[in-house]
């Protein structure tokens, strides 16, 4: 797969990291939600090419080296919320295997 694919989940990979949450689509859907996450671990993204999750990282930390491609997902946060904090509180409960 090549780091501009998108994908769109409704489970989390094993061993991916969740960097944030966001209302989902054009927000014409209010209180869905979706995490975004990468398949490395945050401390290396830095060191990573990808196509959105650079944004997450300081333009002075950001050295891709051209070894790694990190990949990118969007995985649904079931249920409706009303605010980041709460979407990504559920995302968070998922993630610790409580569904």
């Amino acid at each position: 797969m090549s780091y501009h694919a998108r994908l769109t989940l409704d489970a989390p990979p094993a061993g991916w990291h969740a960097l944030d949450v966001m209302p989902q689509g054009d927000g014409s859907c209010k209180g869905e939600w979706v995490a975004f996450m990468i398949d490395v671990p945050y401390e290396d993204l830095k060191h990573c090419h990808c196509r959105t999750a650079f944004l997450y990282v300081h333009p002075k930390e950001y050295r891709p080296d051209g070894k790694r491609i990190a990949q990118e997902a969007y995985v649904r946060v079931p249920g409706r919320h009303r605010s980041h904090k709460a979407a990504w509180r559920a995302f968070q409960v998922i993630l610790e295997g409580g569904q």
